[in-house]
Formats: structure tokens, C-alpha cells, sequence
């Protein structure tokens, strides 16, 4: 387990936004016909940017941190969310949103 720093934490956030940007980018090249829809992107845009919170600034904790962070963000977001008994940590996020 690594030691937490502001930087790393930061420089991980911004890695993991890019990465979404690049599947944006990839799933718009790969379906020219069918490009993402704004209601698509206001679905996965805020899930994703979830999953990067929790995974960058909780992820070199244990699972308590984790799981705090995970019921933290449950109690504070409108964004729907897993079942309460599913940690957020194991949130996957899929193009569509979901």
C-alpha cells in the first residue's frame, strides 16, 4: 500500500477523467452513425466521475476508507447509486451510463 499524497491523488483524478474523455472519443469514432447523446453523456459523465472520487482519493486506504467514502458520497449525491448493501468501490460504469 502506497502513501497518500494530494499530488498523486490529483494526478490519478485527472488520468482517470482523461481516460473517460478517450472512451467518449472511442465509442463516437467507433458508431459515426450513432454518436453519444447528451442525455448518454449526462448519464455517464457524473457515474464515471464518481467511480475516479472513490478510486483516487480512497483506494490506498483500507476497506473501512473506502467504504466510507463510498457511504459519504451515497448520503450526498442525487446520481443513482447500487443497492446500499454493494460498496461503491465495486461500481462499474459502462458507456451507457448504467
Amino acid at each position: 500500500m502506497m502513501d497518500f499524497t494530494r499530488l498523486r491523488a490529483l494526478n490519478s483524478l485527472f488520468s482517470m477523467l482523461h481516460q473517460m474523455i478517450r472512451n467518449i472519443i472511442s465509442y463516437n469514432q467507433s458508431h459515426p452513425d450513432f454518436p453519444m447523446l447528451s442525455n448518454q453523456l449526462e448519464a455517464y459523465v457524473p457515474c464515471y466521475l464518481i467511480f475516479c472520487l472513490i478510486w483516487c482519493f480512497s483506494r490506498d486506504g483500507k476497506m473501512v476508507c473506502w467504504e466510507k467514502m463510498g457511504n459519504f458520497i451515497r448520503g450526498t449525491t442525487t446520481i443513482p447509486l447500487p443497492p446500499g448493501t454493494v460498496p461503491i468501490i465495486d461500481f462499474k460504469v459502462n458507456i451507457q451510463g448504467e
